[in-house]
Parts: C-alpha cells; sequence; structure tokens
C-alpha cells in the first residue's frame, strides 16, 4: 500500500483511491458534467513547466506563475502514448508558444499543497483537497463564460494522484485590491484639489460609480450563467475574484460549487446541501444556520460584496465569529448604508433586496443583472454597457481561440 500517514496510519495511495471513489460517486449523479468537454483540453508533463513566483493559495491548493512551458515529447509520451484528441499537439505548441504576452505571463498552475503526512487532520485534508481540485475541473469544463476564469490545460496525470494540476488564465489584481484602490480614489475627489482633479481626467463621480457597476455587472452574468446549469457557486468574496491581463473581471476557485439535482429538491425550492460552506463574512443565513438552502445564498453573498463594491467598506470588519452567527445569521443585522454617498436609489434598494434575510423574497440573478444594466444606462446614456461587454467578450474570444476551436 505505501508510505502510512504518521498521524492517521492511512496509506497516501488507499486516500487517493478514496478520493477517486469519492469523484466518480459525485460524478455519476450529475446531469450537468461533460467527459467529452473535459477530454477537450490539452495535457502537459510537469517537467515541461517552469515555474515562477508564487501568486496564492488557498486552504488545500497553491497558485503559481508559469514562466515558460518547454515541450518534451518523451516524457509525455511516457504518460500519454496517444493524443486524445486530433489537436492535443497543435495546442500544446500553441501554449508554449504564447505563453508569454508582452513580457506577461499568460498561465498559472493549480496544485494541491497540503500533503497526507501533514500533523492533524493531514489524511482528511489530503483527501478533499483531492476531490475538490477534481471537482472544479469538471466545473470549468462547463462553465464557460467570459468572466468565469478558463481552465486552459490540465495535467498528464489522473485527477487524484499526487501529482495532478491545471493550467489557468493567470490574474494579475484581485478584487480586494481593486476596492482599496477605488477607496484611495474616491478620497482624491473629495479633497480639496476634487474639483481640479475631476476636470483635468474628465472622470465624474458617476463615471466612479459606473466603474464600479461594470465589474458588479459582470460578476453577476457569471452567477447567472451558473445558475443555469443548475450550479450555485457558494464562495462569493473579493480574495476569489481577480482581473486578467486585459482587466477583464473573472471568478475563480469552484472547488465549492455544488450542483442542484432536481431529484433533491424539497417542496419548498431548498436542498439539504452542506451547511456553513463559504465564508462568513459573505455567508446567507440559511447556509450559516444549517438550514436547507438553494442558489438565492449566491444573492445574499452578491449583495454583501455589492455593498463592498459601493462602499469600498469591509462587511463586518469587527465581528467575531459569535456575533455574525448571532447578529447576522439570527437577528440579520447589515452593514450601514451610508446616505452620503451618491449612490444611485435604485441600487441601494437592490442591495436590500439581495441581502433579506427571507430567502424567498431575494431577487433572481436574472433581474440583477437586468437591474445593474439599467442603472448604468440611467447614468451614462444607452447602450454603453451592452457594447463594452459585446467588445469585450469578442475580444476575449478571438485572443485565445485555440486552433480555431473556440475554446
Amino acid at each position: 500500500m505505501g508510505e502510512t500517514n504518521k498521524s492517521s496510519g492511512i496509506s497516501p495511495a488507499y486516500l487517493r483511491q478514496i478520493a477517486e471513489a469519492k469523484v466518480k460517486e459525485k460524478s455519476a449523479k450529475t446531469h450537468v458534467f461533460r467527459l467529452d468537454l473535459e477530454e477537450r483540453y490539452p495535457r502537459f508533463n510537469m517537467r515541461e513547466l517552469s515555474y515562477g513566483r508564487v501568486l496564492g493559495q488557498g486552504g488545500f491548493c497553491i497558485v503559481r506563475e508559469v514562466k515558460k512551458i518547454d515541450l518534451q515529447p518523451d516524457h509525455f509520451r511516457e504518460s500519454c502514448p496517444t493524443d486524445r484528441y486530433d489537436l492535443e499537439q497543435k495546442d500544446r505548441k500553441f501554449m508554449k508558444d504564447r505563453c508569454i504576452r508582452h513580457g506577461d505571463a499568460r498561465y498559472a498552475v493549480k496544485q494541491l499543497h497540503v500533503s497526507p503526512h501533514d500533523e492533524g487532520d493531514g489524511a482528511s485534508r489530503y483527501c478533499e483537497g483531492l476531490v475538490d481540485l477534481a471537482m472544479e475541473v469538471k466545473f470549468l469544463a462547463i462553465l464557460q463564460h467570459s468572466h468565469i476564469i478558463k481552465l486552459r490545460a490540465i495535467s498528464d496525470k489522473s485527477s487524484c494522484s499526487g501529482g495532478y494540476f491545471v493550467l489557468l488564465d493567470r490574474l494579475y489584481d484581485t478584487l480586494e485590491s481593486r476596492i482599496n484602490k477605488w477607496k484611495r480614489q474616491e478620497a482624491r475627489h473629495t479633497g480639496a484639489l476634487s474639483k481640479f482633479r475631476i476636470k483635468s481626467k474628465r472622470r465624474t463621480p458617476e463615471d466612479l460609480i459606473c466603474d464600479r457597476l461594470v465589474v458588479a455587472y459582470d460578476l453577476a452574468t457569471a452567477l447567472l450563467h451558473m445558475h443555469s446549469h443548475r450550479v450555485t457557486y457558494r464562495d462569493l468574496k473579493p480574495e476569489n475574484i481577480g482581473f486578467d491581463v486585459r482587466n477583464d473581471v473573472k471568478i475563480f476557485d469552484l472547488g465549492l460549487a455544488k450542483e442542484m439535482l432536481p431529484e433533491e429538491i424539497r417542496q419548498d425550492g431548498t436542498y439539504d446541501m452542506t451547511p456553513m460552506t463559504g465564508s462568513l463574512r459573505y455567508m446567507a443565513p440559511e447556509n450559516g444556520r444549517g438550514l436547507p438552502y438553494n442558489e438565492s445564498v449566491d444573492v445574499y453573498s452578491f449583495g454583501i460584496l455589492l455593498h463592498q463594491i459601493m462602499s469600498t467598506e469591509v462587511p463586518f470588519r469587527n465581528y467575531s465569529v459569535n456575533m455574525l452567527k448571532a447578529q447576522v445569521f439570527e437577528k440579520g443585522a447589515r452593514p450601514i448604508i451610508n446616505a452620503g454617498k451618491l449612490w444611485p436609489d435604485r441600487t441601494v434598494l437592490l442591495i436590500r433586496d439581495a441581502w433579506c434575510q427571507d430567502w424567498t423574497k431575494r431577487p433572481k440573478m436574472a433581474d440583477i443583472v437586468d437591474e445593474i444594466r439599467q442603472t448604468i444606462t440611467m447614468l451614462q446614456g444607452p447602450d454603453t454597457l451592452v457594447l463594452d461587454q459585446t467588445n469585450r467578450t469578442n475580444k476575449s474570444a478571438a485572443d485565445w481561440d485555440y486552433s480555431s476551436r473556440g475554446k
């Protein structure tokens, strides 16, 4: 069985078998996963990648920049004797040749950083991490959207093997960082020289509000796309939102995404899903209280996030875990909406509707998309948002087309 974990006495090979069985069990129930889409991605051997700096690290995985791709056919053929689709070698070369764009890395590699040999619950975390990464690939393969991070390639190893990795778009900024920039920008516009700065840069306070609303709009369209596939994201927060080299906003880290199976729906429209899933600050009350829930938990999270985008303030900054449970989940406490801000009235109403304690009274994501579009049109004129969205989507699609296959 191989080397065992010192604390648990469980073999890593056995843990990988458990993880593989869990992935198969989850996949067997699905209505959305498609093996044919998963097998459209080129594969790489780990020895073909040169890593750069660490970009981020989560509970299970670490993400690094890919500085160079050096194709090594001999190593690749050891694990992949045959191509799994006609254009795989052409796509591998495409990624090698375009790994760097204007000096910037295009790709990032994501792989587990937890080990079965870690002290404490290392064995269970390792197994859970294997499952999460494997399931994330399955979701990314079907959730093709301009504002959801794109899967570009995968490892030549099986998904529940110890050396599995995925190649994704490299992101260059986070929403967390962007919000801090907006806060500094807002402070400059409210200072003594604000009129001069606004005039010189031809930027008005309404323009700054629209910048934030466009980001919120893009995020809402991505969530709407997930919900159209009966997938709830469950982990919306600034740390899981980034911006690529073209400054397009992207939702990433789909490790907690969950398909809502029609046969498991309750009479009231909710599902028995794992409670306390996600980040407490952005977690819907029904999720935090251990009650059944549905995709409306993403609507609640979006409401909290939209308030943060508009206010540039971290929600519930000084709340402890117990305070969040007692005040937010049970009593319905919410961040204060500053009446002195130049927020559109309809945006204030949208925030309040989205974070409503009663999930049945929250709007659908389609309604949120439509509402934000109308608000931006009201502020900047007709067609402004739609044209911008279309142009960015077309540019992105043209720039990343793999061998004319439209990946």
